[in-house]
């Protein structure tokens, strides 16, 4: 979520908001096609977590 965050500021004051947005659809995509993979429960549990997370971040900015 830091990481989020300090991106989306990032993109605000460069006006790239679009760009934001690619790179959030790019990522949650790489986690979702991970999820889909056979995982240790502990990892697929990171995996959901950091889903929803990134999905909030995401919706706020």
């Amino acid at each position: 979520a830091l990481t989020q965050t300090l991106t989306s500021d990032e993109s605000i004051r460069q006006a790239t908001l679009e760009d934001f947005e690619k790179k959030s659809y790019l990522d949650l995509n790489k986690l979702a096609a991970l999820v889909r993979q056979e995982l240790p429960q502990l990892v697929r549990d990171v995996c959901r977590a950091l889903i929803t997370i990134d999905v909030h971040a995401r919706d706020i900015v």
